[in-house]
């Protein structure tokens, strides 16, 4: 713990531990305290963001050697649910580095406080790598699939570039 819970004096230890100082740590602590709960909050509903995302989020059937991989997966991309699966994931990983935030901050004080912080690190990182991602499937792959499907020619090959066959 940063501060021990317990900061009062005997009058006659001769410390000089001032009544404002006394008040200062008390502030911190309540900060501190309510500051993991709200990562504690965030870690919680990050997780029940991400489990939600797969039940929301359509399926479909995708041969990426197949010619008419755009027509496959045109339908389920410019859906409503596609959209607001991904909006929950993209709500799941603004969440994630806050809730990592306070893993680190409840683990700092200990002895696996590197760990914690490699952990951190890590994590913080690796959700920058896959939230552009996340951003392209959101904002791009919709708008392609819709304009394939209104008959707009030449975004098939967008679409089917960005789902993985080159």
């Amino acid at each position: 713990m940063l501060f021990d819970t317990k900061l009062t004096c005997q009058p006659s230890c001769g410390c000089r531990i001032s009544a404002a100082a006394k008040g200062v740590a008390l502030r911190v602590m309540a900060q501190s305290s309510v500051r993991l709960r709200l990562g504690a909050v965030a870690l919680g509903l990050c997780g029940l963001l991400f489990a939600v995302f797969p039940f929301v989020r359509p399926f479909f059937t995708l041969d990426v050697f197949s010619p008419n991989v755009a027509a496959m997966a045109s339908g389920p991309l410019a859906s409503a649910s596609w959209l607001i699966a991904h909006l929950l994931l993209v709500a799941a990983f603004t969440l994630l580095p806050c809730a990592l935030l306070a893993i680190y901050a409840a683990l700092a004080d200990g002895p696996a406080e590197s760990r914690a912080l490699r952990g951190l690190i890590l994590g913080v990182a690796g959700t920058g790598f896959v939230v552009p991602a996340v951003g392209v499937e959101v904002f791009a792959m919709p708008v392609i699939a819709r304009l394939y499907l209104d008959g707009v020619t030449g975004v098939a090959p967008a679409l089917r570039w960005s789902i993985g066959d080159q």
